[in-house]
């Protein structure tokens, strides 16, 4: 099909900077500066990359190795929430040590150059209890979330607390921290008062005081020391956005649990992979996307775009991975100048002196959230295929930040389930620029679209990216007019990913979704000659400059891994996860599963006994479960140390911290039954309660040990990843 866009008269966009409110200047000299289109770093367009990674979710000794995941993963910015309930459970008692200890965390980040925002709250949700709020403010004489003196004058004591530990590690002296958000949601959404027991229709006040509450929120954070080049502040559903206060901050999820809090059926496909342009006050108010400013007058970032997404009781589901990659994909082709993934790393709730810290629709402990970095750090799918995506942004992220957004009118109207329409748009500067494609779709599959091309006219020339064919649940970035030392590429039908130097001059990696062959259509004016296949070609300038191409299948991609590390830039292919903490390269390896005995105890109660022997230093041990049933519960000594809504999928859980070397270990799981026609019997003159149902199943079907080691390259061998 073929697809065109007239770009004849698009003037190129004028942008400036926010304002002394939305700059900052470390002693050092560097600046950070938000202009009404993109972030800027010291002076430059600088694409932010944020990923969510809740440190009190994580236990202490994975936190190192979960930066640096994320690092190598492609993320510059981490986000976390710093949840007041986790550090003052009970008034007037902090609590900052062990896996609350704020500070070592920022201390870590410093260390590998990862900038940091704080939500603070002090509502925050995130699926947790209260959503954040502490229990013993339930009983106080004034409305949390509110501009009530009394409240915010324990907001401010909390706040000094955290300014306490973040001393020093703030951006103005050098530190990670780039930003802080005020609340979350505000005067759009709450979360359940978990302080009475089932007290389902008590929640947690939305706020009713606008702009004023959080403007109130930075000034007490500046008050106590909190004082960062800008502030953010959560913008969909109609929530409170004082834009001369904060950036205005944007998400997006095509999975939403939510939706059966009281609605039964079949999930919606969502309006999620749909291009818009949301960078331009023409823009009609529409899903997902009803800002109370002018679009122009500040950049589109966003904070929370899915990265994952957690199963509440009533919705199970397993998350495709592609719909991570495609939403990201969709976002920049929407105007997106920062990314940020909710979550990025999944983990597990801390368990409080008076119980458990979630929220009643999740389990108790485990917010693995099938992101792409898992409850225990696991590497999925997802970091893979966002890790190229992110290869892209490092390279073309501050050229792309200065485009302009163009979507066809016809996308506006376009409805999910649409299998006519190719999905695309096209960001632009100076006749240069991208054509993004998605081909995925929530909830619906959309077919494998084939012989597509987009002719894009401009005022000097017409260009026509294609003919090209893409997969069902793929997405793609393909270029037009981009320069590449000194060749200039007309167009290709691949995604650009990075550039590596070598001793023989430039390599172009570039990458083809399935279902995409690759074509190169280069201005031969320039070009002496070329050699080699789609696949694999050197092209020597008129100049006699040499540049080698190499284009990597999708599966080859997630293969992929580029480093520059002091002035020399790396690439290798490894099967195995392949990292870099600033200092060594090192492999990650999952040994082959080995299969474990365990016996019933009772109904639906199982115990596996681990061997005096599993445990070995330097070792993660994940213990796998399948089962079939409502909900999984893991015990260690008594205790509770993991629990699953089951949807299907592979149950996993580290069990080294509780293995002791040379003495057997044992764990209980039990297994909540789905139980069918399922209803409790109250008609007792006794008040006695009886659940009655007509069928009940549930079992563990299976048991298995992996382990996972690390594996430094030495020094020779580190050499050999670079392509030469």
């Amino acid at each position: 099909m073929k697809n065109i866009l007239d770009l004849r008269n698009a003037k190129p966009g004028k942008h400036h900077s926010l304002g002394d409110r939305f700059t900052g200047k470390s002693k050092s000299g560097h600046t950070i500066t938000v202009t009404d289109y993109y972030l800027e770093l010291d002076g430059k367009p600088y694409f932010g990359i944020s990923g969510e990674m809740h440190f009190s979710r994580i236990p202490v000794d994975e936190w190192e190795d979960s930066i640096v995941k994320a690092k190598c993963g492609g993320i510059n910015i981490l986000a976390t929430y710093v949840f007041w309930n986790v550090h003052e459970e009970e008034e007037g008692v902090f609590r900052w040590d062990g896996r609350r200890d704020l500070r070592k965390f920022l201390m870590i980040c410093r260390k590998h150059d990862m900038m940091v925002i704080l939500r603070v709250g002090p509502f925050s949700h995130g699926e947790m209890r209260n959503g954040g709020i502490p229990d013993w403010l339930y009983g106080k004489p004034f409305e949390v979330r509110s501009s009530d003196p009394a409240f915010l004058a324990q907001v401010r004591s909390y706040f000094s607390e955290i300014a306490k530990q973040t001393e020093g590690l703030l951006f103005e002296d050098d530190g990670p921290v780039i930003a802080l958000q005020l609340d979350n949601e505000y005067m759009h959404s709450s979360a359940v008062w978990e302080f009475t027991q089932g007290a389902e229709e008590e929640w947690v006040p939305l706020g009713s005081d606008g702009g004023k509450y959080l403007t109130a929120l930075r000034s007490l954070m500046e008050e106590v020391g909190l004082k960062t080049p800008f502030y953010t502040c959560t913008a969909w559903g109609g929530a409170a956005t004082p834009t001369d206060q904060a950036v205005p901050v944007w998400g997006g999820y095509s999975y939403q649990p939510w939706l059966f809090y009281n609605h039964e059926g079949e999930h919606p496909a969502t309006f999620e992979y749909i291009f818009r342009n949301l960078h331009t006050d023409k823009v009609r108010k529409t899903y997902n996307f009803e800002p109370q400013y002018p679009p122009e007058s500040m950049p589109y970032f966003c904070c929370e775009m899915m990265g994952g997404m957690t199963c509440m009781y009533h919705y199970r589901f397993q998350i495709p991975m592609q719909s991570i990659d495609a939403m990201a994909n969709i976002k920049l082709g929407s105007g997106c100048n920062m990314l940020g993934y909710y979550m990025y790393r999944g983990g597990s709730n801390p368990v409080g002196k008076s119980g458990y810290l979630n929220e009643h629709t999740v389990p108790k402990i485990n917010y693995d959230y099938q992101a792409a970095i898992g409850q225990d750090g696991q590497l999925r799918e997802s970091w893979h295929r966002l890790r190229i995506l992110h290869y892209f942004l490092r390279q073309f992220g501050s050229s792309l930040a200065e485009m302009e957004t163009y979507v066809p009118d016809q996308a506006y109207d376009m409805d999910p389930r649409d299998t006519e329409d190719l999905r695309y748009s096209v960001r632009m500067k100076d006749g240069r620029g991208f054509v993004f494609i998605d081909n995925f779709q929530d909830h619906f599959s959309l077919p494998d679209r084939r012989e597509e091309s987009v002719t894009i006219r401009l005022p000097g020339e017409t260009i026509t990216v294609g003919p090209f064919s893409i997969a069902s649940g793929e997405s793609a970035i393909l270029p037009f007019n981009l320069e590449l030392d000194g060749a200039l590429l007309k167009y290709a039908t691949a995604q650009p990913v990075i550039r590596r130097e070598t001793l023989e001059g430039p390599v172009w990696y570039f990458m083809t979704p399935d279902g995409m062959e690759p074509h190169f259509e280069f201005d031969r004016s320039r070009i002496l000659s070329m050699a080699g296949t789609d696949r694999s070609f050197q092209t020597v300038l008129k100049d006699g400059r040499q540049i080698r191409f190499e284009v990597m299948t999708r599966a080859e991609s997630l293969c992929f891994y580029a480093y520059d590390v002091s002035q020399v830039q790396y690439a290798a292919y490894s099967k195995a996860p392949l990292l870099f903490d600033g200092n060594t390269f090192y492999t990650e390896k999952r040994e082959a599963e080995v299969k474990l005995d365990f016996k019933a105890a009772g109904a639906f109660r199982y115990v596996i006994r681990i061997p005096g022997d599993t445990k070995r230093p330097g070792q993660q041990t994940i213990l796998r479960f399948h089962y079939s049933g409502d909900v999984g519960h893991l015990f260690a000594d008594g205790r509770m140390i993991n629990d699953d809504f089951a949807n299907g999928a592979v149950w996993e859980t580290r069990i080294d911290p509780y293995l002791e070397e040379g003495k057997e270990t044992q764990f209980v799981v039990y297994i909540t039954p789905l139980r069918k026609d399922a209803k409790v019997n109250v008609n007792s003159s006794m008040a006695a309660q009886m659940e009655e149902y007509s069928e009940v199943t549930g079992a563990l079907t299976e048991a298995s040990l992996c382990m996972v080691s690390h594996t430094e390259l030495e020094k020779n061998n580190q050499m050999q990843i670079h392509m030469q």
